[in-house]
């Protein structure tokens, strides 16, 4: 009798070990995104899965080992927003899940750095002399048209920094004009734009900026373009201009001749920097 007892109670200290028959395990959790590591900007869209033998009631979301928000439905996710922050720092994620039993799982932690800056350039080292070959930039001559046909405008290339530049000469014509197209992946907050030219005498180069390739806005007296045979440097920082652009920015070079005398007019490395939100 006392030998069963005692089984009995054995068995009975290692039912309630074990958890007993009602007792749910661990809640299992992890963020499915961003992945470890990423470079992030804009507005995050954070995912998590969580799973366990009973309903999950909750996931929590940490950001910095701060609690930022809480899901009650799969699929778990918060919206997190990077505008602000410094880029270049780094940032951890993690998130917990809770269930009905009052468990609670703590995934993986992870790192992401936000960057919500952008740069993009070019050197003109891409165009053959009058042939049109990039898809980034539209070199047209008043008529809307720049090629080899065009025997009416003539394009050089001359060396210049070890690159080379666009040159609009002789004859003299109306308004020719090069077009970038720049496209991000969120709002454009602020934007920056400089390039290398020569503008001689008898020619004017004009820089204008649109949010779709037609409504133009003229932005030349923002930079310090002067007369020059040689290369010179300017930049401007356009932001005042490109509120309510959206993720899209085109800015124009037009260069026209201004008097009856052979003309030199030229870009070379073009930039465009700025944040996105």
């Amino acid at each position: 009798m006392k030998k069963s007892l005692a089984v009995c109670l054995m068995c009975a200290m290692l039912w309630i070990a074990c958890g007993g028959d009602d007792e749910s395990e661990v809640p299992q959790v992890e963020i499915t995104f961003p992945i470890d590591g990423s470079v992030v900007s804009g507005t995050v869209e954070i995912t998590a899965d969580a799973t366990a033998d009973v309903d999950i009631v909750t996931v929590e979301f940490y950001i910095d080992d701060s609690l930022v928000s809480a899901d009650t439905s799969s699929p778990y996710g918060h919206s997190w927003s990077t505008v602000g922050l410094v880029d270049s720092s780094s940032h951890t994620i993690y998130a917990k899940a809770y269930d009905v039993d009052d468990n609670e799982g703590t995934s993986p932690t992870i790192s992401v750095i936000v960057f919500n800056g952008f740069y993009e350039s070019d050197d003109f080292n891409s165009y053959p002399s009058s042939v049109y070959q990039d898809s980034i930039y539209a070199l047209l001559d008043g008529n809307g048209n720049w090629s080899s046909t065009d025997w009416n405008v003539i394009r050089e290339e001359i060396a210049f920094d070890s690159n080379y530049i666009m040159v609009r000469e002789f004859p003299v014509s109306s308004q020719n004009h090069a077009t970038y197209h720049l496209t991000t992946q969120a709002n454009i907050v602020s934007l920056s734009v400089g390039f290398a030219y020569i503008e001689e005498a008898n020619a004017e180069i004009y820089v204008l900026i649109s949010p779709d390739d037609t409504t133009w806005v003229d932005v030349t007296d923002q930079f310090n373009i002067s007369t020059t045979t040689t290369p010179m440097n300017t930049s401007a920082d356009l932001t005042a201009f490109v509120a309510g652009y959206g993720s899209d920015a085109y800015i124009r070079f037009e260069a026209e001749a201004s008097g009856g005398a052979n003309w030199h007019c030229a870009v070379d490395d073009f930039w465009v920097s700025g944040t996105v939100e």
